[in-house]
């Protein structure tokens, strides 16, 4: 991982299920050219470690998920909902156009 990695991490990132593989889940940020779809889960990654998730409804419409908070545990990115539960997916690759995840 980069030498800064929580400043790279710090944004609003948007799965790119295209490029997803057998073990891990690629994301791209915000604003990057995606081809059309149906719906996309997103993590907003503040630099305060406020953590917003969005995804989609049954319309296909985008929604406010699960709110929360997230850190950098070496290379695991831990993410904390607000009733405590915590996730934990390890940071195979950061750049600062793709964050690729695996699950713990």
């Amino acid at each position: 991982m980069p030498s800064e990695p929580a400043a790279l991490v710090a944004r609003h990132w948007v799965h790119s299920h295209e490029e997803d593989s057998a073990g891990a889940a690629v994301y791209r940020p915000k604003g990057y050219a995606f081809p059309p779809a149906r719906g996309r889960k997103e993590l907003e990654l503040s630099p305060s470690g406020e953590l917003t998730e969005h995804g989609y409804g049954p319309t296909d419409r985008r929604t406010k998920g699960g709110r929360g908070s997230w850190r950098l545990d070496g290379d695991e990115l831990v993410l904390k909902s607000e009733d405590g539960q915590e996730r934990r997916l390890r940071v195979s690759s950061l750049t600062a156009d793709r964050l690729t995840l695996a699950k713990v």
